[in-house]
């Protein structure tokens, strides 16, 4: 203590180099965890909106949510089936445009506050459709969310829309023939996925409707939740596969997996809260076993306040779990801006983003340091 109370008393060349001194490896882990420049590529909308927000647009339209003993009870995690119920629960807030653009705004807010600087925002048509939304207002309404984060922040990304396995292969191609309609009008329509329970409809039923997007140039990726789903999406030419952590199971998968080059989206903190009985920690999380083989990785929060997480949290309980410096960490953060689907002037942002980390990595409290004299 009498160094610090006599701090003022210190010439200003000792001064500063207290204050200039490098930091101790875990501060700087937790600090890079949430300012390394990075891209959520699995990020649900109906599973990000926070309970604050939730609460707030439930205020405005007079809705009533569950009640509980916390702001976030609406959130307790029980089973697959209430979760879902969660989502829709959300969804059933979205009630117009205003809404949807404000909750999308809070998200893409949030994940910029994790260090972000491009997300790709997940959202299944059918929870809006079926309650009378009409698709193309509610992706316009996505879309000037994404339209005010580049504006505000420089946030780039898109969108993905998700087919609901469980209504069939009908309403999937009603779902991609939506994005294509909405993309086409100029909302930014990246790709489309699946989601939904698995054990409702195989993943092979949804082809048709993947082949028409493919064909008209939309990105491929989708949930991949059983160990079938992992081989299908493969022959089915995804462009990214979401969890699909299985894979770890089969070394044979997991090669081909790496030859074709295809990133996994993994969010650990989701499977370890919703597969307690698979995965009751982040130590036995099969992550390590897949960076391992060799195969692209990404690191995601998936429905961050629903697993109470965010995507820093994600990637400092990871470096934790499987003893990451920050060079390993930075590494993760280049791996998902490089499998994002950033489109034109892909290489001008990764150099930025380059730069952006390498100055971080000097001192993780400063984006920009000074240029070497």
């Amino acid at each position: 203590m009498d160094s610090l109370n006599n701090l003022t008393n210190l010439d200003p060349e000792a001064a500063a180099a207290i204050e200039t001194a490098p930091l101790g490896a875990e501060v700087s882990l937790d600090i890079l965890a949430r300012r390394l420049p990075k891209a959520e590529l699995h990020l649900h909308f109906e599973g990000a909106v926070r309970p604050s927000t939730l609460h707030r647009f439930a205020h405005q339209c007079g809705a009533r949510l569950a009640d509980g003993p916390a702001p976030d009870s609406p959130y307790d995690y029980s089973n697959f089936t209430n979760f879902i119920k969660g989502m829709r629960m959300a969804a059933s807030l979205m009630r117009d445009a205003p809404s949807v653009t404000g909750m999308a705004l809070d998200v893409l807010a949030g994940c910029v506050d994790a260090g972000c600087r491009h997300v790709e925002l997940m959202t299944t048509l059918n929870y809006h459709r079926e309650r009378g939304f009409d698709p193309q207002a509610f992706l316009r309404a996505l879309a000037a969310a994404f339209e005010q984060a580049a504006e505000f922040w420089g946030l780039g990304g898109g969108i993905i829309v998700e087919m609901d396995r469980p209504a069939g292969v009908e309403m999937a191609l009603a779902d991609v023939r939506d994005a294509l309609a909405a993309r086409d009008r100029g909302a930014p329509v990246l790709g489309v996925g699946n989601d939904g329970n698995p054990l409702t409809v195989p993943l092979g039923d949804l082809a048709p409707a993947y082949e028409l997007a493919g064909k008209e140039g939309l990105r491929l990726c989708g949930h991949a939740d059983l160990p079938q789903d992992v081989g299908t999406a493969l022959d089915m030419g995804f462009d990214r596969i979401d969890h699909g952590f299985f894979a770890a199971f089969d070394p044979a998968l997991l090669d081909r997996i790496k030859q074709r080059e295809v990133p996994l989206t993994l969010c650990p903190t989701s499977n370890i809260i919703q597969l307690p009985g698979l995965f009751s920690d982040f130590s036995a999380h099969p992550i390590g076993t897949i960076m391992a083989a060799g195969v692209q990785v990404t690191l995601n929060s998936d429905d961050p306040p629903m697993f109470f997480t965010d995507l820093a949290q994600e990637y400092r309980a990871t470096a934790r779990s499987l003893g990451w410096g920050a060079d390993e960490m930075a590494n993760a953060a280049r791996q998902s801006l490089q499998s994002a689907w950033l489109g034109e002037d892909r290489e001008r942002k990764l150099r930025e983003w380059d730069r952006q980390i390498a100055a971080l990595l000097q001192d993780p409290r400063r984006s920009a340091l000074p240029a070497q004299t």
